[in-house]
């Protein structure tokens, strides 16, 4: 075996780059494999997160090879990562480079496309305006080309305008959702992200919660039903009878999209409590969804 420090230049060169490219590999690996195991529970904040893993992976290969189409690939993930963990405003910060690198490198489709994701994060930041004007300039930018990628970034946008305009729900700032709740009550509504939904720009959201009180008191998970400020005229969409606290009027249980999550997720003080009745029709509606009598014809 020829030792590394008196082979030939050429070589060296080849093996530290191979080197550097396995070692780049290993930690996003690890950080992908870390995301998995801490997005939506409650890991510990001493702990390495794989956000933390990431950056270091980010800038290695900064250092390394500059500002690439791959570099500005793993600051999107990252930017994800950070989303997941509820931390927009990090969020935001890198989407802004990244549509920085975009412009700067003419990749106008990618600029759009980073506008769109940026626009979404403001939205949950309660940043309308910037929300607006970034939407505003992706759209000039797709309007102007006609294939196949920038008429998936423009599907994209729309649907994201869709959901914007059909849901007006509003968190409060993020001080005001830092205490946990350690013991909800079926038929309570509060505030909660839902991993289950990457892609909702309106998080957290309005839940009410459906599992038993004795069981949410004793265990780490509960079930909990989402809850929109405007009906999609969905069967399974349930008016919720009355205007309460941070719920508008209009405000609707989806009640096909319970789901499970840590309890750790809920977040802020009591918006509502909804009587047992209406828990028992979310619970109803939910399980004959799954009918497949339902599916018939479909």
């Amino acid at each position: 075996m020829t030792d590394l420090n008196t082979a030939p230049a050429p070589r060296r060169r080849r093996q530290y780059a191979k080197g550097l490219t396995t070692a780049l590999d290993t930690l996003t690996t690890l950080a992908g494999q870390l995301h998995q195991q801490q997005v939506g529970t409650a890991a510990e904040a001493n702990g390495t997160r794989s956000t933390d893993v990431l950056a270091k992976a980010f800038e290695i290969y900064l250092q390394t090879y500059g500002e690439t189409p791959e570099a500005a690939g793993l600051m999107s993930t990252l930017a994800d990562y950070h989303a997941d963990f509820g931390e927009h405003g990090r969020t935001s910060e890198l989407l802004e480079s990244i549509i920085e690198y975009r412009r700067l490198t003419g990749d106008d489709v990618g600029e759009a496309d980073a506008l769109r994701r940026a626009a979404s994060s403001y939205s949950i930041q309660g940043r309308a305006d910037d929300a607006q004007i970034a939407r505003q300039k992706a759209r000039g930018i797709l309007v102007a080309h006609l294939n196949s990628p920038a008429l998936t970034v423009f599907e994209s946008l729309v649907n994201d305008e869709a959901v914007l305009a059909g849901d007006c729900q509003k968190a409060p700032d993020d001080s005001a959702l830092v205490a946990e709740i350690s013991e909800p009550k079926r038929g309570e509504v509060y505030w909660a992200k839902l991993p289950q939904f990457p892609n909702d720009p309106h998080q957290p959201r309005p839940v009410v919660v459906v599992s038993p009180t004795r069981h949410n008191a004793r265990s780490s998970s509960i079930h909990v039903a989402p809850i929109y400020s405007r009906t999609s005229g969905h069967r399974c969409n349930l008016p919720i009878p009355f205007k309460s606290g941070g719920l508008s009027d209009g405000s609707v249980i989806q009640c096909n999209r319970v789901c499970a999550i840590e309890k750790s997720l809920l977040r802020g003080t009591l918006i509502a409590t909804l009587q047992s009745d209406v828990v028992d029709e979310v619970l109803r509606i939910g399980v004959d969804a799954l009918n497949p009598r339902n599916y018939e014809g479909s």
